[in-house]
C-alpha cells in the first residue's frame, strides 16, 4: 500500500498548480515565499543535514525479510521529529526523539508488535553558517517498550556525533552513537555502537540519489555481532499546498548480518518539512 501512496503523492505534488504570485513579483519569488524563503531544492539539501535549522518529521518505514523471519517481513516504523532550538547567537540545541512501532513475525506465525525502547538524541552545534557543520552531545534510552520481542529494559546513555559537509550539489557526513546500560531492570545489558554515514548528490526539480548505510554492533550479541548494509537511495521533494515533503526509497543488502540476522532492508520514508 505504500507505493501507491508514494505515487499518487508524487502526482499531487507534480500536478498541483502554482498559486498566482503577486502583482509584480516574478514566480520564483512567490514560491520561495510560500517555502519559508527556500526552494524545494535547498530544503531537500537541508533535510539531508541532521543539524539543520529546520523542523522536520519523517515517518520511516523499514521492512525486513529472509533470516528466521523467513518470507514473513519484519516491520519498524521510526517517528522520529527533528527539533532544532535557538540556545544563543552562536548555537543551536538540535533535539531528535525516535519512538518505535514493531511489528514482528514468531515461530508459530503470529506476530508480536507494539513499541520498542524509546531514544532522545540531542546535539549542540554552532548556528553560524558554513560548509562545514558539527554537533555533539549526550544520546539516552529509556526502556518505553511494550513489544517483549525488543525489550531491553535497561536505561542508557553515550555520545552523539555528527558532521556534515555540503558543498555545491554534494551532502557528505557521518553519524556516530554509542550507547551504555546504566542501569537495568532484568539480566539484558544494553551495549551498541553504530555508524551512519551518508553521501547525497542533489539533482535538479528536488530530485536526490545516495546511499546512507548504518553500520551497527551489538557488542552483547552472542555470535556475529556486526550488520554491515550496502546499498543506495533515491529521493524526491515536492510541495502540496504549500506543505514541503520529502519522499525516499531505499534498499540496502545486509553483506554481514548477526546469524539469523535479516539479509535486506527496504525503506521509504515519508518526511514533513516546516521551514522557518
Amino acid at each position: 500500500m505504500l507505493l501507491p501512496l508514494a505515487a499518487a503523492l508524487l502526482l499531487a505534488g507534480t500536478d498541483t498548480p502554482p498559486e498566482p504570485p503577486a502583482k509584480g513579483a516574478p514566480p520564483q519569488a512567490h514560491a520561495a515565499a510560500a517555502l519559508g524563503g527556500a526552494s524545494l531544492e535547498e530544503l531537500a539539501k537541508q533535510l539531508q543535514n541532521p543539524l539543520a535549522d529546520l523542523v522536520s518529521v519523517p515517518f520511516q518505514n523499514n521492512f525486513n525479510g529472509g533470516g528466521t523471519a523467513g518470507l514473513a517481513a519484519a516491520y519498524n516504523l521510526n517517528f522520529q521529529p527533528v527539533i532544532p532550538i535557538e540556545l544563543t547567537g552562536d548555537w543551536n540545541l538540535i533535539v531528535r526523539p525516535i519512538v518505535p512501532y514493531y511489528s514482528l513475525p514468531l515461530p508459530n506465525g503470529e506476530r508480536s508488535t507494539g513499541l520498542g525502547e524509546i531514544m532522545l538524541e540531542t546535539f549542540f552545534s554552532p548556528s553560524k553558517a558554513s560548509s562545514f557543520i558539527w554537533g555533539i552531545g549526550p544520546v539516552f534510552s529509556f526502556p518505553t517498550a511494550t513489544n517483549d520481542a525488543v525489550a531491553t529494559g535497561c536505561f542508557a546513555a553515550g555520545p552523539v556525533i555528527a558532521a556534515v559537509y555540503m558543498e555545491g550539489p554534494w551532502v557528505v557526513g557521518a553519524l556516530f552513537t554509542q550507547l551504555n546500560a546504566f542501569a537495568r531492570m532484568g539480566s539484558a545489558h544494553l551495549d551498541t555502537t553504530s555508524l551512519q554515514v551518508f553521501l547525497n548528490y542533489n539533482l535538479p526539480r528536488a530530485w536526490s540519489i545516495g546511499t546512507a548505510p548504518t553500520f551497527f554492533v551489538n557488542w552483547n550479541q552472542v555470535g556475529q555481532q556486526w550488520t554491515v548494509p550496502v546499498g543506495a537511495a533515491i529521493a524526491k521533494t515536492i510541495s502540496i499546498a504549500k506543505q514541503p515533503i520529502s519522499l525516499s526509497f531505499s534498499y540496502y543488502a545486509n553483506v554481514v548480518h548477526p546469524d539469523g540476522g535479516s539479509p535486506w532492508l527496504t525503506r521509504f520514508v515519508v518526511t514533513f518539512m516546516f521551514p522557518k
